[in-house]
């Protein structure tokens, strides 16, 4: 399958929040990643067919479609930010309900992803009575009913604790076997074990983008880690213009320190492994004018685009 956006963009008032986006998505995980006002949502509520584009083509398979029409919408599932549940309704009577809006005929979805999201043994509990993370759970259930081709998910893991994160990725990876996952988040390390590509946006456009392995490549030789005394560390801060610091963790008297820098920034830093966190300092601080790594990728085939 091959889901393609064609030069998407969206305005409010003077404000351009998406411009010209164009990418092409297969099977897989896809993580899109910038900072607030990057366009993420934004870009999600176009191709969930929330607001029509104002410019820019959607097509599946080549075939264009209407993003505003059934026909499209029934190959989309959408887990939006905020989801509005009726806190009455029981877990089974919300996903009859969403069954309903979404036409699905087949009894059976419902249980069948119950099960997916190991929500079986709460579905006579009312929604209001729900944990944050089991909502989310419910969410992607929501989601996933009519066995969408693409799955759309607006910083799913927001507000839940890590036992629930791990389940999260759990599903995500079963559901992404055979469909386009777009994933959205701001913690980056939900996407390094799951994410088949990277997107890094910016301002309304792709800064950055491919697969995760091959972006991290690119920053081999510019994260590495140190032991500096607080006087060291403070001097570091005020006089390094070249360097960054991403992490510090005191360790006695003296601060494991992180740093992103275009060398070696002292005598005895050791070079350690780049995480997506590190990747979105590194293009998103405005500490290195020159960054930007990777090639813009507008499809998974690797047609490039120029940046």
């Amino acid at each position: 399958m091959n889901y393609r956006l064609e030069q998407l963009s969206m305005r409010y008032g003077k404000r351009e929040a998406l411009k010209d986006f164009t990418y092409s998505f297969g099977t897989g995980v896809y993580g899109l990643i910038g900072p607030n006002g990057a366009g993420k949502t934004t870009l999600m509520q176009l191709m969930a067919g929330v607001f029509r584009p104002a410019t820019g083509r959607v097509f599946f398979d080549g075939e264009p479609y209407d993003t505003m029409s059934p026909r499209y919408a029934a190959h989309i599932g959408y887990l939006p930010q905020e989801i509005v549940m009726y806190p009455e309704f029981t877990v089974r009577q919300y996903l009859e309900y969403v069954a309903a809006l979404k036409n699905v005929k087949d009894p059976n979805q419902i249980d069948h992803f119950l099960a997916l999201v190991n929500l079986s043994d709460r579905a006579k509990t009312r929604c209001g009575k729900l944990s944050g993370g089991m909502k989310r759970r419910l969410g992607i259930a929501q989601a996933v009913l009519g066995d969408p081709r693409v799955l759309i998910l607006d910083e799913p893991t927001t507000g839940v604790d890590i036992t629930e994160r791990v389940k999260f990725r759990q599903i995500i990876s079963e559901l992404s076997a055979d469909r386009t996952v777009i994933y959205s988040t701001h913690t980056s390390e939900d996407l390094e074990l799951v994410a088949k590509e990277i997107i890094l946006m910016k301002k309304g456009a792709i800064v950055s983008a491919g697969p995760g392995a091959e972006l991290l490549g690119d920053l081999v030789g510019k994260v590495w880690e140190i032991r500096l005394s607080a006087e060291e560390f403070r001097a570091a801060q005020q006089k390094r213009s070249d360097l960054l610091v991403a992490n510090v963790a005191l360790d006695g008297e003296q601060c494991l320190t992180r740093i992103l820098c275009e060398s070696k920034p002292f005598e005895g830093a050791r070079e350690v492994p780049a995480t997506y966190e590190d990747l979105s300092l590194y293009i998103f601080s405005g500490a290195f004018p020159a960054a930007g790594v990777g090639t813009v990728q507008t499809s998974s085939e690797g047609c490039e685009e120029g940046r």
